[in-house]
């Protein structure tokens, strides 16, 4: 897979000719099978499966060697190397970009995430208000309406006996009728902005859900887009890798800068490991 496939948006920057500065690489990034996921969305641990956290660790330690070796394959002897090998500067120079750019999308997930988890707290503390005031309505219309058999049918519109605590769908049914019921023969041990204050909390509780399932959606969705956009950075960075490889060989003594600089190993050949 390559960059163009995985993203629909291409943006382009001035690669510098700075020397690119080393960062401590873990191991398993460096020779990561080429084609192979990095990361998953969950880890199954026994018979569970635990859910990763937006910002997964493996994934933000292959973008910093993707900026690292990017860094690299600017600078005038290394990038005539790689154009000769096939990989031309504009290659390298949407690697660049488009590393930038997948850091960006795994910062948008835990920002999504984060506005979700606010909402979901907003979201639980309207539903006990919109509880707290039906169970009001309830207990008024119990009042008015349990000791006359004739109006008693009509308790049957506020949800007696109910259970609302774990139900959204059932709480915002209910509190409907209430406040149908309430704007059409308001009851006299409730004041006349009941139904009102009822309406306005339930209209409340319900943006705050909506808010809440798209804050979910999209962070579930940038992730996803961060994953695809990281395999594919991936394969190009291999290719580098590969190329520099082949031109400066281990066995060389003046190839340990290079290999220095594009995380390779200083006593052996490059490889990835097997994809399993």
């Amino acid at each position: 897979m390559n960059i163009e496939s995985a993203s629909s948006v291409i943006e382009t920057s001035t690669a510098s000719g700075a020397p690119a500065s080393l960062v401590t690489i873990p191991a398993s990034l460096v020779t990561a099978p080429a084609g192979d996921k990095i990361g998953s969305a969950s880890t199954k641990i026994g018979s569970r499966r635990v859910v990763r956290e937006p910002l997964n660790r493996v994934w933000l330690q292959s973008l910093d060697l993707n900026e690292v070796i990017a860094q690299a394959a600017t600078r005038s002897q290394y990038a005539a190397v790689l154009t000769r090998s096939g990989i031309p500067a504009a290659e390298v120079s949407t690697f660049q970009s488009e590393t930038s750019r997948c850091r960006q999308l795994l910062t948008q997930t835990t920002q999504d995430r984060s506005g979700a988890q606010g909402s979901t707290r907003t979201e639980a503390a309207l539903a006990t208000e919109v509880r707290r005031l039906l169970r009001r309505a309830q207990a008024a219309a119990l009042q008015q309406y349990d000791n006359d058999p004739t109006l008693r049918p009509l308790l049957a519109n506020f949800g007696i006996g109910v259970d609302f605590s774990r139900n959204h769908a059932r709480l915002a049914q209910y509190s409907a009728s209430v406040i149908e019921c309430l704007q059409s023969n308001p009851l006299p041990a409730l004041p006349s902005t009941f139904a009102q204050a009822l309406a306005d909390t339930r209209a409340e509780w319900l943006a705050s859900n909506e808010a809440q399932a798209a804050g979910k959606q999209s962070a579930m969705e940038k992730r996803r887009a961060a994953e695809t956009l990281l395999n594919a950075l991936l394969s190009v960075r291999l290719r580098i890798q590969y190329a520099i490889d082949g031109n400066y060989p281990h066995d060389e003594p003046d190839s340990a800068s290079a290999r220095a600089a594009f995380h390779l190993p200083p006593n052996r050949p490059f490889r990835a490991p097997s994809r399993r």
